[in-house]
């Protein structure tokens, strides 16, 4: 399996299986990888909170209201 399948496959493994793999390497993913997904994750939730407390609105809610709705 290349570098990227192993990086994509980290995307569907939950953050607790992610932990556990930091801590207790199993050797099925480099640590670099794991951390990487570890880290894009945190990022996401950041961006995330950080949109929802400045109360910014999505594309598809603009869209609503600006069609009246």
């Amino acid at each position: 399996m290349n570098i990227l399948e192993l990086q994509d496959n980290l995307k569907d493994v939950s953050d607790d299986v992610l932990m556990k793999e930091m801590q207790m390497p199993s050797g099925n993913a480099p640590q670099f990888l794991v951390l990487s997904e570890l880290k894009r994750r945190k990022r996401m939730r950041d961006e995330f909170q950080r949109q929802q407390a400045a109360n910014i609105s999505t594309v598809a809610e603009e869209v609503v209201t600006g069609a009246g709705m």
